[in-house]
């Protein structure tokens, strides 16, 4: 459109209506979040079910109004040994420990709250970019819904996406704040964000390189004088005291994980590390969306308008990929935060082509210049689209159908469970079983035990077959026997002589379940011919905790 002033010709550009950007935002959510929607999200053993074990936990736990949270989480896990409440902070917990107690426990209820994390992640992204970009911008925040990443990492019962979208909502807040003048309208943004860092903290402690980030914006953005205002300072203070309990509590129950930060300057040195995220990014974002971004980067150093935005975004990536580089554990899913700013790269590449292509047309075109800019972003959400439907997203079947059949042969038995998917098996009958009427047995508990992976800290407590049937007996005092059948690790003689064992005649073949997932094999139930002891007591070691480190507890009961 034209608007004279003052006999000058000023061109103004069409503004898209808000509810444009928000309808594709929202129909990209739907699609993405129907490519896999039979998926439980469990797959990801074994962190995945003992996230979803985790919130029944925090229900179970906050409902019985116990002031001895040490005492009941051991009791609990001498029932039910997926739960892993110290190792992780209870944010994400306590939501889905809302939802279970609203309506029920269940893997897909679980899944739906990292769905809608993923959803929260988009519209604050197409808030950033109305605000900072364009005002016609926004719509390419849907993209960020189809990247293979947020795909497949959705589809799953983690912490990577609901942090990576609490983090970002955080860091928006944060800008807001840092650019807004002083006064009632920045104190709220500030307080919204200090909220939000602790959230998203308090959900992934790795999360904490959302500070990082805010003290950079701080220092290139030349506001470092507000890190000394009373108010920042007493917040700051507040923050770090609601953290300590929790790091008190990785030190004394998760020191495996506290030690992955302890060589951080040796691991700085490690070329391979400074590398690891860039080719993660290729398998997270896509090689078309990264050139696009690449172009977006480029663009936006060069032209003024998007200058001040491309320091912003620079810095942010920047930062985060450094302190994502040195932390001792690495994996493509921790860079999930990096793709927001690779998106708005996209969008200022699509608004600079905007520009240009309005620069060249003279109105009569306008039309066609419509028509072009609406193809371009045709062909880059069906391209994405396209891609999201071939994201590969692994799916564990069967194991539900075991567990209903134990519910049937042994409704108030405990059962023996020996393999790589002993989390789903527990969660399932974990979540089936509100009066404690069964309990689990893991042969990763009586057999033999490691810390976190099966080869550290491993410890065998059996050397023969006879062994096996003698713990069976009387540690841990099941007759129905669960094992998965396949491949068995050389490092782990332990469940080889359980495989072996229960070949014998002493033990009889009930049924065999095929199970389909990230490789097929079978589950097989058995059943222990004989008397087995009941068994009061359990015996659970720990070698996460260090050598010999155990606990003798009685299962909770209602």
């Amino acid at each position: 459109t034209r608007r004279r002033t003052g006999g000058a010709v000023v061109r103004r550009r069409p503004r898209l209506p808000g509810w444009l950007s928000m309808g594709i935002v929202l129909l990209a959510w739907l699609y993405m979040a129907g490519l896999h929607l039979p998926n439980d999200g469990l797959w990801f053993q074994g962190d995945a079910p003992r996230h979803a074990a985790n919130g029944i936990f925090w229900k179970e736990f906050l409902l019985s109004g116990s002031l001895h949270p040490q005492d009941y989480a051991l009791r609990y896990y001498a029932r039910y040994p997926d739960i892993s409440p110290t190792h992780y902070p209870p944010v994400f917990y306590l939501v889905e420990a809302a939802v279970f107690g609203v309506l029920y426990p269940s893997p897909y209820l679980a899944k739906g709250i990292v769905l809608i994390y993923a959803l929260g992640a988009a519209l604050y992204l197409r808030a950033w970019l109305r605000r900072w970009v364009s005002a016609n911008a926004g719509w390419e925040a849907g993209l960020l819904l189809l990247l293979s990443g947020f795909v497949c990492w959705s589809h799953a019962i983690m912490l990577n996406v609901p942090a990576a979208a609490t983090s970002f909502a955080a860091l928006y807040h944060a800008r807001r704040w840092i650019e807004s003048p002083p006064g009632s309208a920045a104190n709220r943004q500030f307080y919204l964000a200090a909220a939000l860092s602790l959230l998203s903290t308090l959900t992934y402690f790795p999360s904490v390189i959302v500070s990082l980030v805010i003290l950079a914006w701080l220092l290139v953005s030349r506001r470092w004088s507000l890190l000394f205002s009373w108010r920042t300072v007493c917040v700051a203070v507040v923050i770090a005291l609601l953290l300590l309990p929790w790091l008190y509590v990785l030190l004394k129950w998760a020191p495996i994980h506290m030690g992955f930060m302890k060589d951080s300057v040796q691991i700085a040195r490690v070329a391979s590390r400074w590398v690891f995220y860039l080719k993660s990014l290729r398998q997270l974002v896509g090689p078309l969306l990264l050139t696009v971004s690449g172009l977006g980067l480029v663009l936006g150093v060069a032209g003024r308008r998007w200058r001040h935005e491309s320091l912003f975004l620079l810095t942010f990536l920047c930062v985060a990929y450094v302190a994502l580089s040195v932390l001792g554990e690495r994996e493509g899913r921790y860079a999930l935060l990096l793709c927001m700013p690779i998106i708005c790269y996209c969008s200022i590449a699509f608004q600079s082509f905007s520009d240009w292509l309005g620069r060249r047309l003279i109105d009569g075109n306008r039309t066609y210049r419509t028509a072009l800019l609406a193809t371009v972003a045709a062909v880059l959400f069906g391209a994405q689209g396209w891609m999201a439907s071939r994201t590969p997203v692994p799916r564990v079947q069967g194991i539900r159908d075991v567990v209903e059949f134990m519910e049937q042969v042994a409704p108030d038995e405990p059962v023996f469970y020996d393999g790589e998917f002993d989390g789903v098996f527990t969660f399932y009958l974990q979540a089936g079983d509100p009066e404690y009427r069964r309990r689990v047995v893991l042969g990763a508990k009586t057999l033999y035990a490691s810390a976190i992976m099966p080869t550290w800290n491993y410890r065998s407590f059996v050397s023969s077959v006879e062994d096996v049937v003698d713990a069976l007996e009387s540690q841990a005092g099941c007759r129905w026997i669960v094992v998965e059948m396949g491949e068995v690790p050389d490092q782990n003689p332990a469940a080889r002589l359980l495989r072996k064992a229960v070949q014998g005649d002493r033990f009889e073949l009930v049924r065999s379940f095929p199970i389909t997932g990230p490789r097929p094999f079978r589950i097989n139930v058995y059943r222990l011919k004989g008397n087995v002891q009941s068994i009061q007591v359990v015996d659970l070691p720990f070698p996460i905790l260090g050598e010999g480190v155990r606990f003798k507890v009685r299962p909770i009961q209602r």
